[in-house]
């Protein structure tokens, strides 16, 4: 099941974040805002994205963050904090990761500029989609790599597209996020200009309908920003370039006439505004994968059941193509159990 690290390692994760916002905006914290300045960052972009300042590194007990410990290791293992820029993964208001990037004179040869808090490495680590909370089926997004790519392209157009970032080249790879990624008009793939970029963006392009390669001017859009280059004008060349066609939306099917529920009357706008996307696939792959846990009367208020009868008709709905007849209606039944999850106090549980 796709979700954040708990509870304990939330609260011990929250705790560190805020300590580090608060020292980056301290004394102490000026080479670290200079160096974020000299990015290209300004202080509202920094403040808006939770950035932070760890001083010193630290080597806190796993038990301390909820980890369990580790066979063999000195009191069961340390988590190493690092000193550096502190970068939170916050989705819908639970942290998914903390990601730190280390100062330029602390590095050696071939040694990592980030490093992730232990618990918000392996099984999440290439799960989460930074700023996918953000994501909205009006709006265009970016799909870049770095964290700092993402905010440079959100300081600089955020009313044009939405940035998302995947952490590394094969991060994010989760129905979920393809799901949210396929319900948004454009989908521009700026991971960085290099073999790995390059690579990385074929995935995208292959799996999400109207994706394009949108390459960096420079060699990402971090780089660009600090040197200076009109990030807005290369985000809107690439979103006029684009050009996707959709159906007529012209009518709202309510009903399929084989007893399945009507669709609810302030859904119909959404589906309107969302016929003739290819999200139909991607949504009905995350909901049979990934909510089993809810409960019946959720799927019965829905008018399906979670069972092979019903897997089997949205493959059908599929692979018939716009031409059949239940195609409106599944869109909207999906849409809107999609919202249900991602709203559901008893999310995640």
């Amino acid at each position: 099941m796709l979700r954040p690290p708990g509870e304990p390692w939330q609260e011990t994760a929250r705790a560190f974040v805020g300590v580090c916002k608060s020292a980056l905006w301290t004394p102490s914290g000026e080479t670290a805002r200079a160096w974020l300045h000299g990015r290209g960052l300004t202080d509202e972009s920094i403040k808006a994205a939770g950035l932070g300042l760890n001083l010193v590194d630290s080597f806190p007990p796993r038990s301390s963050w909820g980890l369990p410990a580790v066979p063999k290791k000195r009191e069961g293992g340390k988590v190493w904090l690092p000193r550096g820029i502190v970068i939170p993964w916050t989705i819908n208001g639970q942290l998914w990761k903390v990601n730190i990037r280390r100062p330029n004179g602390d590095l050696k040869a071939d040694d990592t500029k980030y490093i992730q808090a232990a618990g918000s490495t392996d099984a999440w680590s290439t799960n989460g989609l930074y700023h996918a909370d953000a994501l909205d089926v009006a709006k265009s997004a970016v799909i870049v790599e770095g964290e700092l790519d993402a905010l440079s392209i959100q300081q600089a157009a955020d009313d044009l597209v939405i940035p998302v970032a995947t952490g590394s080249t094969h991060g994010a790879r989760k129905v979920r996020w393809l799901a949210r990624l396929a319900a948004c008009p454009r989908v521009l793939v700026s991971f960085d200009s290099d073999e790995a970029g390059e690579a990385a963006a074929r995935f995208w392009i292959d799996i999400l309908p109207g994706a394009r390669r949108w390459r960096p001017y420079w060699s990402d859009a971090s780089q660009m920003l600090q040197d200076g280059a009109d990030v807005r004008a290369w985000v809107a060349a690439g979103l006029g370039t684009q050009k996707r066609d959709y159906p007529p939306a012209t009518t709202v099917a309510t009903n399929d006439g084989d007893g399945v529920a009507s669709l609810r009357d302030e859904y119909a706008p959404l589906l309107l505004e969302l016929w003739g996307r290819d999200i139909i696939g991607p949504l009905a792959c995350w909901i049979w994968f990934e909510v089993e846990r809810l409960p019946m009367e959720v799927w019965i208020a829905f008018g399906f059941y979670a069972d092979l009868e019903f897997y089997e008709r949205i493959k059908e709905g599929i692979e018939t193509g716009p031409d059949f007849r239940n195609k409106a209606h599944l869109r909207g039944a999906l849409m809107a159990l999609y919202d249900y999850i991602e709203t559901s106090p008893s999310r995640g549980t």
